[in-house]
């Protein structure tokens, strides 16, 4: 009786314990073909940074090209900063098709835009 109390006790304390925000998925790509990073539009114009991705979504058969834009959301995110962020992820991923899965993620806390690259295949 007093290990069932015990273990019941520790899966309730579990599922309290708060968990971290999950970011959003925008896109996620299985395989990335290119990817440019632009950060001329936000020193001439004031633009956002954007990034440029070609690759094959995930679940997809055929290649799409998609533009990101990465705004200032606080003093803590760079757009610039972010945009190069993700374009170091993405040429990871391409440089092991099928190993990863690159994602253009909005994380719950920040209201910005980043990216993730997660181990699909060891």
């Amino acid at each position: 009786m007093y290990r069932l109390a015990l273990c019941l006790m520790l899966v309730a304390s579990v599922l309290a314990t708060p968990r971290p925000s999950i970011a959003n998925v925008i896109d996620s790509y299985d395989t990335v073909e290119f990817v440019e990073a632009n950060n001329r539009n936000s020193e001439i114009s004031g633009g956002p940074p954007s990034l440029t991705v070609r690759g094959i979504p995930a679940g997809g058969s055929a290649p799409v090209t998609k533009i990101y834009r990465f705004f200032n959301s606080s003093a803590v995110i760079d757009g610039v900063e972010a945009a190069l962020h993700c374009q170091r992820l993405a040429v990871l991923a391409m440089s092991k098709p099928g190993k990863f899965q690159f994602a253009v993620v909005l994380p719950a806390q920040l209201n910005a835009s980043g990216c993730r690259l997660t181990l699909v295949a060891p």
